[in-house]
């Protein structure tokens, strides 16, 4: 049931003749039910069997405002970047509003021609996990994406760490609007986090963004349901936060329980909320239907715009090539094809007009990396639902399929959809000209298909601008290394060829807001990025004394002869001077594989249980550089106990002592990612006393050794130069700064 593109203006008249005859309950030419919104939406009509086609109706919000106009307030650009970005985006959000408002015709063309401080949003498409995947994704988008969305993970049972909020401005900078999505499996939903998380942003007046409830509840699970209430408050405490109602797709317990049964709605949570949002995979569905898992997403929002007068965000969206959750064809199940991917995304991205006027204010793919999303993936299903592959290269044609259409429908001006939609879902009056048949992209990608070239395999090339990402945070505060002969100087190197490998890499580091150069630095340190290290030891860092590296690798889930091997002798076992396993993998974390602490009744650390906790496999390149992330950024500021960042701030008299010789403010950045080095490696890093007692030695300030990083350098009382750790990783991460044209200073 596709319409043909040649009549829609017949149609169109005769659906307004129609309208006045018998309401708007029509049928196509196959006579079969139609609705109006279905027609002037333009799109193919596979969608409405898995609406009510009774429920397509023209009864329109009464008032003067029926529809729903998403705008927001900017300001101009300023600084040395300001000519460049005002050429590729609009003005900055940063400092800006953004609502979604009762509105009218007149407001919107007032909005869209006479206020110069307020533009309307369109459909907007975010791609990937983490800022690190939006930034790469940008450059196969030519930088149009206008969501960049963050998870905010936790794990067994612990809640998400409060992110950076200052990192939300830079993109707001680009127009872009972040999303931040709570995360927990459902088994870590805490109201006072979720405060946390706000007033962070509230501190910062890092707004407009979007940040969500717990997204992985059961709306049927009253206790948690009295949680997502309170955090629906708590997000309501930021001014410039938009509060987004996140529930499972097709849970419509879940909206009952949090905003009421539609016509008896919950005054106290319902009003603060801004949004409703929900994801979908196509793989989790059993029978591999795409056309199902996206029209029943659709149909979840129709009900949700109709019923309780709230616009949607499809929060994740993917495809991946392999088994359904029913398992595949052998098991009585199926299996997705590379064409079904390609075409699951060319769908969507065709349907966009469609998905706006039925109140979806956009849609964030789910991976943009293999392996890099947090949701769990069941039955032996297809699990990758990224463009690129886990080591960086492309997927083809699903890289070309997105890019090719992100594109267009981005950068068309035919094609981009401004979120102007009826308030209840159920009128006509807000499909203004301009916005309802905007079907250049489904005639677009229908001329490609009618071309006769088949899915595309070729290179995509991206499109580079120096200081256009937002995926790093940087060492030092983002300020140059002060003092490089105390910082660096150890003559240690990079890789260049590590530059781009394992990408999820800087997924991992995006999550715990951290440098993903540095972090790359720290596995060229550790590993030179050999995914199957194993180091040895003098004393046990886990693994008892006898342990084989056969059992090292059953318990990582492979076959007693897999690739792990030490760098010592054989290979396979460690020297006598060092007869311990100690660490594995990229990061060297010194954590087990996680069936060693199950099948041994030992409590799950706490640096894996948000890396895979039972199946962390410390081989696994993704699962490696999350253990390695989470220690150093606990090392740096997120552990509950002394920190690298909170231990120079309390200790900063003494550390900034004897000017201009001591740590300068410009230092302090700097010495705490030292310290947190240092804190990874397992080595001396607290000598403070001993270098007050050789500063002041012969009276204040008169030692040989005033700068306490200086002093750290020199100080070892281990076997091994530990306390000159953080200036080999530092060394090594200048070079890698230089050689990945990373954005951050040297």
């Amino acid at each position: 049931m596709v319409i043909d593109y040649g009549r829609r203006a017949a149609l169109f008249a005769c659906a307004l003749a129609l309208l006045a005859l018998f309401g708007c309950t029509l049928q196509d030419q196959e006579s079969n039910p139609l609705g109006t919104s279905d027609i002037i939406s333009g799109q193919a009509l596979t969608v409405p069997k898995y609406a009510d086609p009774g429920k397509e109706i023209c009864r329109e919000i009464p008032g003067d405002k029926p529809c729903y106009c998403m705008s927001c307030t900017n300001t101009s650009y300023s600084g040395p970047l300001a000519w460049l970005l005002s050429g590729l985006f609009d003005n900055t959000l940063a400092g800006g509003t953004c609502s979604i408002s009762p509105c009218n015709a007149s407001d919107y063309q007032r909005i869209v021609e006479e206020d110069n401080d307020t533009q309307m949003r369109t459909f907007a498409i975010g791609a990937g996990q983490s800022f690190a995947s939006t930034g790469i994704a940008n450059t196969y988008c030519n930088y149009s994406l206008q969501f960049a969305t963050k998870w905010m993970k936790g794990g067994e049972g612990a809640p998400p760490r409060v992110p950076l909020a200052s990192r939300a401005k830079c993109w707001l900078d680009r127009s872009t609007l972040p999303i931040y999505i709570y995360y927990t499996g459902g088994k870590g939903i805490d109201p006072a986090r979720t405060w946390e998380i706000a007033q962070a942003f509230e501190a910062a007046d890092a707004g407009p963004a979007l940040i969500t409830t717990e997204v992985g509840w059961d709306g049927l699970d009253s206790g948690a349901a009295q949680l997502i209430r309170q955090q629906v408050l708590a997000i309501d405490s930021c001014d410039k936060c938009l509060t987004v109602l996140a529930v499972q797709p097709g849970d419509y317990h879940a909206l009952a329980a949090i905003m009421g049964a539609p016509g008896s709605l919950d005054h106290n949570y319902y009003d603060k909320i801004d949004a409703v949002g929900f994801g979908f995979r196509a793989n989790d569905y059993p029978d591999c239907n795409i056309d199902r898992a996206i029209g029943e997403s659709l149909k979840f929002s129709r009900y949700i715009l109709q019923n309780y007068s709230k616009p949607t965000i499809w929060l994740y969206v993917g495809a991946s090539e392999g088994n359904g959750s029913a398992g595949g064809p052998d098991t009585g199940g199926c299996s997705l094809t590379k064409n079904d991917v390609h075409d699951f995304y060319s769908q969507l991205l065709a349907r966009t007009s469609g998905l706006a006027s039925s109140g979806v204010l956009g849609m964030s793919a789910y991976e943009f990396v293999d392996g890099s999303g947090p949701l769990p993936c069941l039955g032996g299903e297809g699990c990758d639902f990224g463009m690129l592959l886990a080591n960086g290269s492309q997927k083809h044609p699903e890289l070309n399929a997105w890019s090719d259409m992100c594109q267009q429908v981005n950068m068309n001006s035919l094609s981009r959809r401004p979120l102007i939609f009826s308030r209840n879902g159920q009128g006509y009056a807000c499909d203004l000209p301009g916005t309802t048949f905007s079907s250049q992209a489904r005639m677009y990608e229908a001329a490609r298909i009618a071309s006769s070239q088949g899915l595309l395999n070729d290179t995509v090339w991206g499109w580079v601008k120096e200081d256009l990402g937002c995926g790093e945070v940087c060492p030092g505060n983002g300020s140059s290394m002060p003092k490089p002969d105390i910082y660096d100087s150890t003559g240690n190197g990079f890789n260049g060829s590590h530059c781009s490998i394992y990408p999820v890499i800087d997924e991992r580091a995006d999550d715990m807001d951290i440098s993903s150069t540095y972090m790359r630095a720290i596995i060229e340190q550790e590993s030179k990025f050999d995914p199957w290290a194993v180091s040895c030891n003098t004393a046990s860092c886990g693994a008892p004394l006898g342990t084989t590296m056969e059992e090292i690798c059953v318990a990582a889930g492979y076959e007693p002869d897999c690739d792990a091997h030490t760098l010592y002798g054989d290979g396979k076992t460690c020297p006598q001077d060092k007869p311990y396993f100690c660490a594995y993998g990229m990061a060297q974390c010194i954590e087990l594989p996680g069936q060693y602490y199950v099948k041994n009744n030992k409590a799950i650390p706490d640096a894996i249980k948000g890396c895979g906790a039972e199946s962390y496999n410390p081989f696994d390149p993704g699962m490696s550089a999350c253990c390695g992330a989470t220690k150093f950024a606990s090392f740096l500021r997120d552990g509950a106990g002394v920190t690298a960042e909170k231990w120079v701030n309390a200790n900063w008299a003494e550390l900034s002592k004897c000017a201009p010789d001591g740590l300068s403010e410009d230092e302090r950045g700097w010495a705490a990612y030292y310290i947190a080095s240092n804190m990874y490696y397992g080595e001396d890093w607290n000598v403070l006393s001993q270098f007050k007692a050789q500063r002041d030695n012969g009276g204040e300030c008169q030692g040989s050794e005033k700068n306490y990083i200086a002093y750290l350098r020199k100080y070892d009382t281990s076997p091994l130069p530990g306390t000159m750790y953080g200036a080999q990783v530092m060394s090594r991460y200048r070079v890698a700064a230089d050689a990945c044209d990373s954005d951050c200073p040297r």
